[in-house]
């Protein structure tokens, strides 16, 4: 008789989410000031969006994430630049990640002048073999670089300040 091996969830939501992006900008915020998250997963070559559902699965189960904190900056001159730090870590869940984000985020604060800052915010990929440190996956949905946005990023900030909830 053959001795099959045990079947495992998380193995299996491991590899059924291998190529999964969660992302958030700090100017993006819901009506009740919360951030607007995004999820979407690859499935051959095309990027679908992940339900709420599918989205708490990803947070309660362990998988492989390289994990990217950045900030978009317009100088005087109109130049615009991404600045990131990254990690990646393996069989994490991407919730008790929270920390190396703060982390990154008070790094990239500390080296950048605020007026400079048009928006902030994290990125993260799962992966199953190979991080994906290497991709430039940190230049994924940056969109424009605009007055409003810059306005609506220092809005959240002046709310932190001043104790009221944005998220």
């Amino acid at each position: 008789m053959s001795k099959r091996k045990a079947y495992d969830k998380n193995k299996r939501a491991q590899r059924f989410f291998s190529n999964t992006r969660l992302w958030a900008w700090e100017s993006r915020i819901e009506p009740d000031g919360s951030p607007t998250s995004h999820a979407e997963v690859k499935r051959g070559a095309i990027w679908q969006p992940l339900s709420q559902n599918q989205v708490d699965g990803i947070r309660k189960n362990n998988n492989n994430w390289t994990v990217c904190y950045r900030i978009l900056t317009q100088y005087d001159d109109g130049e615009v630049r991404l600045h990131s730090e990254f990690d990646s870590f393996r069989n994490s869940k991407i919730i008790d990640l929270g920390v190396t984000v703060g982390k990154f985020r008070q790094s990239l604060l500390s080296k950048i002048q605020k007026r400079h800052i048009l928006d902030a915010g994290w990125l993260a990929q799962s992966f199953l073999s190979d991080p994906r440190d290497n991709e430039g996956f940190e230049n994924y949905d940056l969109d424009d670089a605009t007055d409003e946005r810059k306005m609506l990023w220092n809005y959240g900030q002046e709310s932190l300040a001043y104790g009221l909830k944005t998220g």
